[in-house]
């Protein structure tokens, strides 16, 4: 099969975007560099219980409050820890918020509620628009007639 200038120049372009793509995908991680970065290994009793022999991505639950992660974050009963380079780093654990929101006892159905003095939670005294109520609005402002 003979090629024209122009099939030359069409295989010259999809060699040069072929090139471009296949730089850009070198820069991307592939699924079998990502899948085992962190491995959850099991729960062990405290933090001095945490095997010696753990690899880089090694994950244990923690049970019971004591010692310190490699940036000296103390260590609660229930964090998580993994294996580092260079220790063992703290990924947290379960956060308690039930001290940290008012409920609202007091709103009235519909109403919308807002954060009132010292971050209360109270009730607006302002109902929510209905359907009914927008589309008065917008026949108000934006007549069809």
């Amino acid at each position: 099969m003979a090629y024209n200038a122009n099939d030359i120049a069409k295989l010259g372009h999809l060699a040069s975007l072929a090139a471009k793509t296949k730089a850009a995908l070198d820069k991307c991680a592939l699924k079998s560099d990502i899948v085992n970065i962190l491995r959850f290994k099991g729960t062990v009793a405290g933090f001095s219980a945490l095997p010696l022999d753990a690899e880089i991505g090694d994950v244990y639950n923690i049970t019971a409050a004591g010692g310190t992660d490699e940036s000296g974050v103390a260590i609660k009963a229930g964090d998580n820890v993994v294996k580092t380079e260079t220790g063992w780093d703290n990924l947290g654990g379960t956060v308690d918020l039930s001290g940290k929101v008012d409920k609202v006892t007091t709103a009235v159905s519909g109403n919308i509620v807002i954060f009132g003095e010292n971050g209360a939670i109270v009730d607006s005294g302002v109902k929510f628009a209905t359907d009914t109520d927008v589309n008065a609005m917008i026949e108000e402002y934006f007549p069809t007639a």
